[in-house]
């Protein structure tokens, strides 16, 4: 389980540095960064929301953490484990976005963390099951966490017991 990324924003210097530099390579920093909340969502109150995705400290903080996931599957590979492990990727909400001065934007969706609205509840859900999932497959179809334990028992092979999981359904046949 990783706690990353989350507030409070620190990053890996190496790794901030790389995305200062690409920002200005981009001239990202000419550009406007924050916008009127109301060009994109039809809101009466006005907000300051990011419109440009260039948070040198953010972007820092996404690479570290796929860089330690990818060490973790290097081990489950290392020990021989890859076959037998079922890795699954997934958060428990949307991005921090919705104050003013906010570090990233989950634009187009209305919203983040702390709200009902698609970019506080939409998260990434990916899973690794060998024998089951195909390297590089992918499906829209929405999923919920209460879909995690019927799924995974499925794939186990294991009984669905309904007490264990009321309102649940397995994933496996998507």
């Amino acid at each position: 389980s990783f706690y990353s990324v989350h507030t409070p924003l620190i990053a890996r210097e190496d790794l901030r540095q790389k995305y200062a530099a690409k920002a200005e390579r981009l001239k990202l920093g000419a550009k406007e960064h924050f916008g009127p909340e109301e060009q994109i969502w039809n809101v009466k109150a006005q907000r300051q929301v990011r419109i440009l995705q260039d948070h040198a400290v953010y972007a820092a903080m996404v690479e570290a953490m796929d860089l330690a996931v990818g060490k973790v599957l290097d081990k489950l590979d290392a020990l021989g484990l890859t076959d037998d492990t079922i890795v699954v990727f997934t958060s428990d909400n949307g991005g921090l976005s919705t104050s003013e001065g906010s570090p990233t934007s989950n634009l187009p969706l209305r919203g983040g963390k702390g709200w009902l609205y698609e970019g506080g509840i939409r998260e990434p859900f990916v899973i690794r099951a060998p024998g089951v999932t195909k390297a590089g497959s992918t499906c829209a179809a929405p999923v919920i966490s209460t879909d995690f334990y019927p799924t995974i028992l499925d794939v186990l092979g294991k009984p669905l017991r309904s007490e264990q999981h009321l309102d649940g359904v397995s994933l496996k046949p998507l």
